[in-house]
């Protein structure tokens, strides 16, 4: 179930909260080659991640630094699915 809801939401432009997380993930481990540029597999992760819990929860939505970076990247690097993450 959350799979499809997963999918939905990453088709989706979400607009503020979109511009939030791009800017979040973009402030993650520059210093590693997985994080060193925004187009970067683990920049990605961790924007498809932030988005997907921005839009998941609406009320309290997504801001600056919400999740742990460090909590979000182990979480990342561990497992290989998104949608798995996003569970």
């Amino acid at each position: 179930m959350r799979k499809k809801i997963y999918k939905k939401i990453m088709r989706k432009d979400l607009g503020e909260i979109d511009i939030i997380c791009k800017k979040d993930a973009r402030r993650t481990y520059r210093q590693k080659k997985l994080y060193s540029k925004d187009d970067a597999p683990g920049t990605q992760l961790v924007f498809n991640i932030t988005k997907a819990v921005g839009a998941y929860f609406p009320k309290s939505g997504y801001c600056l630094g919400k999740l742990s970076n460090k909590l979000l990247v182990s979480i990342c690097l561990l497992n290989e699915k998104k949608e798995e993450i996003f569970i």
